[in-house]
């Protein structure tokens, strides 16, 4: 066996380890929350776009599979439709809840806004902000609002 591939080896019995030293689990993170969070803000992206929101692992929950079956089964790509109308109606339902919020106001007025369709820069000029600020501090705090919402609907509390 070549020297650098022993360093790869894994010996019969042992766990491979993550670089961090944690045992490697096998889960790609599609269940964690940056993981969803990236999904999330990927879709958020390309709400216009159904093909795009089609092909995201999103579009493969269950409840937006019933949802494009019940509801947009008669249309091209159902289940991008049906993630739309999810992350829609959880935009709706943040702004509606917690948009007079003073902590919350700007994640709120930024998540309606890249609903709308508004790139990050053209969101945080709506805002008065510059566009670091808003992918620094209040984009975070919208896609966890969004993550907070969209698993009470999906109904994924991991």
């Amino acid at each position: 066996m070549k020297p650098d591939l022993l360093l790869n080896a894994v010996p019969s019995g042992c766990q491979k380890r993550k670089p961090n030293g944690r045992p490697h689990t096998g889960n790609n993170g599609a269940d964690q929350p940056k993981g969803m969070i990236a999904r999330l803000d990927d879709a958020l992206r390309n709400l216009g776009d159904r093909s795009a929101l089609s092909r995201s692992p999103l579009a493969r929950l269950d409840h937006v599979q019933e949802l494009a079956a019940a509801k947009y089964s008669d249309k091209l790509m159902p289940r991008g439709l049906a993630l739309r109308q999810v992350i829609t109606e959880c935009v709706a339902r943040i702004c509606a809840e917690l948009g007079d919020e003073p902590g919350l106001a700007k994640p709120c007025r930024y998540l309606d806004l890249r609903a709308k369709g508004l790139k990050c820069t053209e969101a945080a000029g709506q805002l008065g902000l510059t566009r670091e600020h808003v992918s620094r501090t209040i984009r975070p705090r919208a896609l966890g609002l969004l993550l907070e919402e969209f698993l009470s609907v999906t109904g994924r509390r991991d």
